[in-house]
């Protein structure tokens, strides 16, 4: 009898939502790029900087992690489907904006 090699509803489940927190994280971040380095918010908005930043310092570690999980579980059995790469990419991505923009954002 030969092996599935199709990843587990569990596998496939968490990458999907990797993926989809990751989509979400990443058009975040983008759309804090535009907001800070075209100055949509005015000349400092200090207030809202500092939000981000910890928003940002809290939620992109902890959804990394999550999008790293989900590429480590398909790692074991070597079943790979593409939502976990794309989220991690996603997120790498994401983190470059989140920097640009943050260091932009607190050097005007």
């Amino acid at each position: 009898m030969s092996r599935d090699n199709r990843a587990s509803r569990v596998t496939e489940m968490v990458g999907r939502y990797a993926f989809r927190s990751a989509a979400f994280l990443f058009g975040f971040a983008v759309l804090q790029w535009f907001a800070f380095t075209g100055f949509w918010l005015g000349s400092q908005p200090i207030i809202i900087l500092a939000f981000f930043t910890i928003l940002d310092a809290i939620a992109y570690p902890a959804f990394a992690l999550f999008s790293l999980v989900a590429v480590l579980a398909q790692l074991r059995p070597w079943r790979f489907t593409w939502h976990p790469w794309a989220g991690l990419l996603l997120m790498v991505g994401g983190a470059f904006f989140i920097v640009d923009a943050l260091l932009t954002g607190f050097a005007k």
